[in-house]
């Protein structure tokens, strides 16, 4: 990705909440005092909404890119991320260019896919009120649309640093809507924050391993993929054993890694 003065380098890996009662789960998680030796602090609740887009001929999705939409309240967040990079623990890298919805913002992410998917007038239609009807008239479409309930806990070394945390624990409890049919996710991500965090991931990694087991299994796809795979199984008709009062059952985690794997197609 073309460097910019709003992009950084995102590092964190994902543990899917694989278990009949994944609320359970996140609740344990959620109130742990500590976590390898690292002090979590109490939960800061967000309500998220997520609004994914791509051109009418997926150019973005074909090309490893993600464009999104984040309502957050106050205000939007506008976020264009990079192909992501595996590393050996599982852990995930990519460059995410993100900055608070304004012309600014939108521009940086225009000239980046300028490439790709040539854009004009984006001064002439933006609308700072109105993120959905700019993007609709830059030419882009709505393809995925989720909301999502997040905990965020920060861990800290002991003693604390005055830098602040290094990592952050974060519990995520997702809705995907397809058309009037939602269905509900649950995953962890240790997020570092400072340099030192990406070290810091491995070790909370082994922990919450030691404490839940398979409940908590590496996920090595964004919530764009997984959503994108379980509108398609839905779509294919190949879902709805997996779905329990709208959670996805243990098993559904398998069928969604093997939709995945019979795309050659990178996700972001």
């Amino acid at each position: 990705m073309k460097t910019a003065s709003l992009s950084h380098i995102e590092t964190e890996i994902t543990l899917v909440v694989c278990d009949d009662h994944p609320e359970r789960i996140c609740e344990s998680i959620e109130t742990l005092p500590s976590v390898a030796g690292l002090r979590a602090g109490n939960a800061q609740v967000h309500n998220m909404r997520d609004v994914y887009y791509d051109t009418p001929g997926r150019q973005l999705r074909s090309a490893g890119w993600g464009l999104r939409i984040r309502d957050i309240g106050p205000g939007y967040r506008l976020t264009l991320k990079d192909r992501t990079k595996v590393t050996d623990r599982g852990a995930v890298e990519r460059i995410e260019l993100e900055g608070e919805w304004s012309l600014a913002i939108l521009t940086a992410v225009v000239d980046q896919l300028a490439e790709l998917c040539p854009m004009s007038q984006v001064e002439r239609v933006f609308d700072q009120a109105s993120a959905a009807a700019t993007m609709t008239h830059i030419g882009f479409e709505v393809i995925q649309n989720r909301t999502t309930l997040r905990k965020v806990r920060a861990l800290t070394l002991e003693p604390a640093r005055e830098a602040g945390p290094d990592a952050e624990l974060v519990i995520d409890r997702v809705i995907y809507s397809f058309q009037g049919y939602e269905l509900i996710h649950h995953e962890i991500e240790i997020e570092a924050v400072s340099p030192l965090g990406a070290e810091l991931i491995p070790p909370v990694q082994d922990n919450l391993a030691s404490r839940f087991g398979p409940s908590l299994r590496l996920w090595l796809h964004s919530k764009l993929a997984t959503g994108w795979a379980l509108e398609k199984l839905l779509a294919e008709g190949h879902l709805e054993k997996f779905v329990r009062n709208g959670l996805l059952a243990p098993a559904a985690y398998d069928v969604i890694e093997e939709r995945l794997a019979l795309e050659s197609v990178p996700h972001p």
